[in-house]
């Protein structure tokens, strides 16, 4: 056994596996960070307070934490099927509608 942990095989897969793990790191912490230096000048552009400005944030999060959620019975459906034509064409046109509901919702909240 290896004293310092266990030793992750040099394969093509794992080192994708390692890119992406880095990549969400990165991009997850370039947003969150970042949010915190742009709440000022958005609370003056949009006439929102901090908090809701920052319960806006939360809600963002929690919902794209809630579609990851959503998102396992595509991989049901297309696991059961097969990466076929019309698992592929239903999952692009649930995402479709779901992205279209989510546009139509931004675009009549808001804000003056």
């Amino acid at each position: 056994m290896n004293p310092i942990g266990p030793v992750i095989p040099e394969s093509p897969a794992w080192r994708l596996v390692g890119s992406m793990a880095t990549a969400q790191l990165v991009s997850w912490g370039t947003l969150t960070y970042s949010f915190s230096l742009l709440v000022i000048p958005m609370e003056a552009e949009l006439g929102w307070s901090r908090t809701a400005l920052n319960g806006a944030l939360s809600l963002g999060s929690l919902l794209a934490a809630w579609s990851e959620v959503g998102s396992l019975p595509a991989f049901y459906l297309i696991w059961e099927r097969g990466q076929s034509y019309d698992a592929v064409l239903w999952v692009v046109v649930a995402g479709g509608v779901l992205s279209l509901a989510g546009f139509r919702f931004a675009v009549s909240s808001r804000h003056p």
